[in-house]
């Protein structure tokens, strides 16, 4: 089962990479809005796993994450973490995919493809910012199940206050980069559970 990125529309109706029948990550538009793909927000991201891994105490012997982007984050984890662990990114897009390869080390590779398409299984799954980026939430959920015994997620929160008293999401430049394409409003904490995930 794969998962089925957004596209972004333009004044025209469909975005570039949804006349060519790519998603906007897979085309280069996401790329257009991000040059550095969240590259400066991973030692952050990733001092937040390991305080997770510490506070939960677990010690994964190997790491993927969903989505990887630039593989910056997994970089950082690598060279925080014990020699015996082994990383894994899963990137969609090719242009993202090209910046990991820079990152690829002893014990850190990186694949250019759908992770729910694979028959794979590792101790801990990382999904760091990527769930605002799919439409079919629940079906992600459902897919990335089985692949890990433990996650860790990170969501971004874009709704506020202000948003909720404007009515409207949040200014026009995230929807001119793509940088989060969907808010999630109106979804309990019991939905999940509900819709089999």
């Amino acid at each position: 089962m794969g998962v089925a990125f957004p596209r972004r529309a333009t004044s025209a109706g469909q975005g570039q990479g949804e006349r060519m029948g790519q998603s906007m990550y897979e085309s280069g538009e996401y790329l257009e809005g991000n040059p550095t793909w969240g590259v400066e927000d991973s030692p952050w991201k990733a001092r937040q796993v390991l305080k997770m891994l510490s506070k939960h105490g677990l010690t994964p012997r190997s790491v993927c994450e969903v989505g990887c982007g630039a593989g910056e984050i997994l970089s950082q984890l690598r060279q925080q973490m014990p020699d015996s662990v082994r990383f894994v990114g899963y990137e969609i897009s090719p242009q993202a995919f090209e910046m990991c390869r820079q990152r690829e080390a002893d014990r850190l590779e990186f694949r250019l493809g759908d992770i729910l398409e694979q028959d794979v299984s590792f101790d801990l799954l990382l999904v760091l910012d990527v769930i605002e980026h799919i439409p079919d939430i629940y079906g992600f959920l459902r897919g990335i199940k089985g692949k890990a015994e433990h996650k860790i997620f990170h969501i971004p929160l874009d709704m506020s206050a202000q948003v909720l008293l404007r009515g409207s999401p949040p200014g026009d430049d995230a929807a001119e980069t793509g940088a989060h394409p969907f808010l999630y409003q109106g979804q309990r904490p019991g939905d999940a559970e509900r819709r089999g995930v």
